[in-house]
């Protein structure tokens, strides 16, 4: 599952089993809020809204490590 928490001080993505037993952060933003999220129909990638630049926008990243696609 792919949740949004402020736990560490703000918004942030996080993913975790099914059972929540293992959660782990997959957006790292000091001030911009990263809510939303919504997995890829393949389950590699999620999509999320984040405030970040500014604006809200959406991005990608991977589920795994949290990079952006090239």
């Amino acid at each position: 599952m792919a949740y949004t928490t402020n736990r560490d001080g703000n918004w942030e993505i996080y993913v975790a089993t099914s059972t929540g037993s293992i959660s782990q952060r997959v957006t790292f933003s000091k001030t911009a809020a990263n809510i939303s999220p919504a997995w890829s129909p393949d389950g590699k990638s999620i999509a999320y809204e984040s405030t970040k630049g500014g604006s809200r926008n959406l991005y990608v990243i991977d589920a795994l490590t949290g990079d952006e696609p090239a």
